[in-house]
């Protein structure tokens, strides 16, 4: 994973300039400054969440109001954030998100965790309500705002719903400015990803990071619990998950009763482990912030190191 910016929601540890990644400039993304960032994302709803994300923030800035739409490609709920938990919250109820949400609540029961029933497939695009309601003049504007003004024109003579359900539809405003920068850094991750690669690396064999790591492992194997890290613990389970994920008869169906027992033990020893790494830690931050010095640290010396092919790079843009 490589980090841009901070993945946390505590506030930035930083100053302003530490807060914004040193490949920030090339990247061309001003989301650089204050999001984190990984190389874009090969799984078709995390793309579309995240042009969303980068639309409603465009449409925000021009003073125009704009709800991220959370439907998937297949008219499901995406699995997020149950109630919108803080940090703290979310790792008592859930631990790292790894086997406690690897399934709906439907298929395990009222007793164990599982991500919100998906919604109905019939899904209206939570603009559209906004859209119907404005004044011509005004619909015409937002519009315009997020189309560009020569496709605006024609698409006001359209229904909206038509509008809003065709991404492709605008090659500038805020989709198309926001499809440039996604094309920018797609194309900066297909030149200089696996250079990149190497960054992670570094932060990982860096003695900071390893000595860090060795107090907190030995802070939750004191506890009697197994070390396991956000980054680690999909892994760590996987193997366990594949076993019940065998057993599935689909999002809507119950588990099978040794298949419900096996994920009980998971999704307790997840807590547990979750909950343990946290209380060995000064702060929920801790660990992000640290991991953000440090990918920073290194980001600056790749920039250093590849700064000619990085400059010819954002000239050619």
């Amino acid at each position: 994973m490589l980090t841009i910016g901070s993945a946390c929601s505590v506030g930035n540890p930083f100053g302003q300039e530490e807060a914004v990644s040193p490949l920030a400039e090339y990247i061309g993304t001003d989301e650089a400054s204050t999001q984190l960032l990984d190389s874009p994302p090969s799984d078709p709803h995390e793309r579309q969440m995240h042009r969303e994300e980068a639309i409603a923030q465009c449409m925000n800035e021009k003073g125009f109001a704009y709800t991220v739409n959370t439907e998937d490609l297949d008219n499901e709920a995406i699995p997020q954030n149950p109630s919108n938990l803080d940090y703290a919250e979310f790792t008592a109820q859930y631990g790292f998100g790894t086997t406690t949400l690897a399934f709906s609540q439907d298929q395990t029961g009222p007793e164990l965790k599982g991500y919100p029933k998906p919604l109905p497939q019939q899904i209206t695009n939570p603009n559209l309500a906004h859209v119907e309601q404005l004044s011509p003049d005004s619909r015409l504007a937002w519009y315009e705002a997020l189309l560009g003004p020569e496709e605006a024109g024609v698409a006001d003579l359209q229904p909206a719903e038509q509008i809003l359900d065709t991404p492709s539809l605008g090659s500038a405003g805020c989709r198309g400015e926001t499809t440039t920068s996604n094309e920018q850094e797609t194309e900066f991750y297909r030149q200089f990803g696996d250079r990149l690669a190497i960054v992670d690396q570094q932060v990982e064999q860096d003695q900071e990071w390893i000595g860090y790591h060795s107090e907190l492992e030995k802070c939750v194997v004191n506890n009697g619990l197994e070390f396991v890290t956000p980054e680690t613990a999909f892994n760590h389970w996987a193997a366990e998950l594949q076993i019940i994920e065998a057993q599935a008869q689909g999002p809507n169906t119950q588990l099978p009763e040794d298949a419900l027992q096996r994920l009980e033990a998971l999704q307790t020893a997840e807590i547990a482990s979750a909950s343990a790494l946290l209380e060995c830690q000064e702060t929920s931050a801790e660990r992000a912030e640290l991991k953000q010095k440090l990918t920073h640290k290194y980001q600056r010396q790749f920039v250093e190191q590849n700064k000619a092919s990085l400059e010819s790079f954002k000239n050619s843009r």
